[in-house]
């Protein structure tokens, strides 16, 4: 009974990361468009620091 608490709870906490994750990346997308609009260059670098952000952000979430 424990284990399916726990389980839920984990699965509870990995959606909540999911959710910070993908609103971190839609703002830090925006942002990015807004000041290069021109350049996509700089908009797919972007992605890079939010899927960062994404994995410690789960990490913190399990482990901390």
């Amino acid at each position: 009974m424990d284990m399916i608490f726990y389980s839920c709870l984990g699965l509870g906490y990995w959606a909540k990361g999911v959710r910070l994750g993908l609103l971190f990346s839609f703002f830090s997308h925006s942002l990015t468009r807004r000041f290069h609009r021109d350049t996509e260059r700089t908009i797919e670098l972007s992605r890079y620091p939010s899927l960062i952000f994404f994995f410690i952000l789960s990490f913190l979430l399990f482990f901390g």
